[in-house]
């Protein structure tokens, strides 16, 4: 402040600054003109609380006959109802939370699954199995009933299965292929001959007996190993044509839900009437999909932080105006949200040994909530009246300007009076910064009145001196020149706005890096397969 105080209290340079003060006062200079008074002012550091059983600042001064009239506006609570009188109402304060409402990216996560609901998409799943086993059905029965032919363009797992009408072979032909094949048997009989027979030469000492024919044995297991092996191989070479056709059908429902071309053909009618409904089912969803992926995008993102509790529990820093009915409430709440933020945001709690022993008080099953309330007025009172009640390393109490010029860069939430938020808003925000902002209320607005002397007998004139200046419009007046009104939000879309970042994408990459991974997965096990069967041929092939 430079000048004097009445210079101060009368004009609107810096009007963000006490204002509910200086509007009262104004009022108040109203009333003075109209019954040709003289003030005389005097200041005071505070409206008026109790400490040590007695009301300090304005209220004090009433009480001891101090000063007539207060000039500041005070909120009406039952305890200063026996001390003072009231004139008539004067400013509404509106004080609340306000921050730039973080980016919802809980659903912009799952934004590739948003578009439709549960019910839909296990609808989707649903109806992609049966198509997939009614292709499987149709194929397999197709390529059964005309394989000579290959009407399917799918071909099995391992190939296309043997034509019937193939031509016979020559016997010169015949005998040059069995002549090789005969010294393979020879060559894979001769050491297990050789193996018996050594065997059957060994001679056993005198007075013990053979118990087990290990040649028998050996033979045994090698035929009864053998014996699988070709049985299994057997199989195999049925059940390509089974697993080939179906996951040719797998592939080919999922080409077409993602709009993807597949060699697909089949020669029954039944099997067209299947590829035509499932071509017409992909295109409807993809409509309605792709539509709403894109309405997602430009759509205004959802605001989640509605309520105190949403913001106590959100990851946005919190910090309170340096005032003194701020620290007051918190002081005298009994809600538990107001607490549950004042001990988990706004406040450190000092590192004593006596503080550390009201904080386990809560923690503890058998205390009680009036034990928990108890703690709890003990640390706040520690806080706000101790000696570190302003060290900024403890606290988020902040002036004004300092608190939105953090909730501009930061993701942080300011509680302030919106008239003097909204003057340092239009001043310092941009167009964008305003459309960002949200606001949440601690507690309801509260109603100021005008103030003087218990049992005072000017109470009447300055009742009727402020009901007149209601009348007449200069409440509303001076309401306008001292509220600054709420910035407007210009809503532009923006580059910025069609630009997809990589919390929108990050659902796609996650599941392209897990599919990498399975099928690494998959093709270790593929190669320790195939190693394993490799052992087994080459040991007793």
């Amino acid at each position: 402040m430079t000048g004097t105080l009445m210079y101060y209290l009368t004009h609107t340079v810096s009007g963000h600054i006490d204002t509910m003060n200086r509007f009262n006062f104004n009022l108040l200079m109203a009333v003075r003109d109209m019954f040709n008074w003289t003030f005389v002012l005097s200041r005071t550091t505070s409206w008026g609380y109790v400490k040590n059983g007695r009301f300090d600042g304005m209220i004090g001064a009433l009480i001891r006959n101090e000063t007539d009239i207060g000039g500041a506006p005070i909120f009406y609570w039952l305890e200063r109802h026996k001390w003072i009188d009231v004139a008539g109402r004067s400013w509404s304060s509106r004080p609340c939370f306000i921050f730039r409402h973080p980016r919802s990216t809980q659903k912009d996560r799952i934004v590739f699954l948003q578009p439709f609901t549960n019910d839909v998409w296990v609808l989707i799943v649903g109806c992609g199995v049966l198509t997939v086993f009614i292709l499987w059905l149709l194929t397999t029965i197709e390529w059964k009933l005309v394989p000579h032919d290959g009407a399917a363009l799918i071909k099995p797992k391992g190939g296309a299965p043997p034509r019937h009408h193939y031509q016979q072979k020559s016997h010169h032909e015949l005998a040059q292929n069995q002549e090789p094949l005969n010294a393979t048997l020879d060559a894979t009989l001769r050491p297990i001959t050789a193996v018996s027979v050594a065997v059957n030469e060994e001679k056993l000492p005198e007075g013990e007996t053979q118990p087990i024919d290990a040649e028998t044995l050996w033979q045994r297991c090698y035929q009864k190993l053998n014996k699988y092996l070709k049985e299994r191989k057997a199989k195999q070479k049925k059940s390509p044509e089974r697993v080939g056709l179906f996951l040719e059908s797998v592939l080919f429902f999922v080409g077409i839900i993602c709009q993807q071309g597949l060699g697909f053909s089949t020669s029954f009618v039944s099997g067209r009437c299947i590829v035509i409904t499932s071509l017409l089912f992909s295109f409807c969803i993809y409509q309605f999909y792709s539509a709403s992926i894109v309405g997602t995008l430009l759509m205004e993102k959802p605001k989640t932080i509605k309520t105190l509790s949403d913001l106590v529990h959100s990851s946005l820093k919190v910090g309170m105006e340096d005032i003194l009915y701020n620290r007051d409430y918190f002081l005298h709440t009994k809600d538990p949200v107001s607490m549950e933020l004042y001990s988990k945001k706004i406040t450190s709690v000092p590192t004593t040994k006596e503080n550390e022993a009201d904080e386990d008080e809560p923690v503890n099953a058998a205390a009680t909530p009036a034990d928990a309330a108890k703690s709890y007025r003990d640390i706040v009172h520690s806080h706000e009246t101790g000696a570190h009640a302003k060290d900024s390393s403890v606290s988020n109490w902040l002036d004004p300007e300092t608190g939105l010029r953090r909730v501009k860069h930061e993701r942080f939430a300011f509680h302030v009076d919106v008239a003097a938020a909204y003057k340092i808003i239009a001043e310092t925000f941009s167009e964008q910064d305003i459309c960002d902002l949200t606001e949440v209320s601690m507690f309801p607005p509260q109603k100021t009145v005008s103030i003087m002397q218990k049992n005072s007998p000017m109470r009447k004139v300055i009742s009727y001196g402020l009901r007149r200046v209601t009348e007449t419009g200069i409440l509303t007046y001076h309401f306008n020149v001292w509220h600054s009104r709420k910035p407007p939000c210009v809503k532009k879309i923006e580059t910025s706005d069609l630009h997809v970042d990589m919390d929108t994408v990050s659902s796609a990459l996650l599941i392209l890096l897990f599919s990498y991974g399975i099928t690494f997965m998959i093709l270790g096990i593929e190669i320790l397969y195939c190693k394993w069967q490799g052992r087994i041929i080459i040991n007793f092939k």
